[in-house]
């Protein structure tokens, strides 16, 4: 299943429990997708988190709530360490899509097994390689004055 994002928002969480040796910091992603044709909105609330960096469990990576199946819900869950490159990826460019695979896991549905953020925009071909300057170039000042 897949759908183009509309927006997302970024919130952050540290919180600690009793008991517990070190606290859980988390950074959440929400996704806002389109608005279907009954006026419903897919939503996926992309959690990374300290708990997620030594998963252990069942090979997934998700759940999908469809207990309202107009506003259906995914869930993601992931180490704290990926949260950088899935914003990058949200913030790099339009469209951007995310992607999920819904699977059964021991006779529980809706358990989602791969989840994807995607961005690329139509590109011109042929760009002139005349101009072109590679992304690690440095201009220095004296360089381009002497070019003016």
């Amino acid at each position: 299943m897949a759908y183009q994002i509309q927006s997302y928002n970024v919130s952050v969480a540290f919180s600690r429990a009793a008991g517990t040796a070190s606290p859980v910091r988390e950074r959440i992603i929400e996704v806002i997708g389109p608005r279907n044709f009954h006026g419903g909105l897919e939503r996926a609330y992309l959690v990374f988190s300290t708990v997620f960096d030594a998963w252990v469990r069942d090979p997934v990576c998700g759940y999908l709530t469809t207990s309202d199946p107009f506003n259906p819900m995914l869930s993601g869950w992931f180490p704290a360490t990926d949260f950088d490159a899935f914003h990058a990826v949200l913030s790099d460019a339009s469209p951007t899509v995310l992607d999920y695979t819904v699977v059964t896991i021991n006779g529980v549905t809706n358990y989602v097994s791969r989840i994807t953020v995607s961005s690329g925009a139509a590109q011109t071909p042929g760009r002139d390689l005349a101009t072109y300057v590679e992304p690690d170039a440095v201009m220095t000042p004296a360089a381009s004055a002497g070019s003016a």
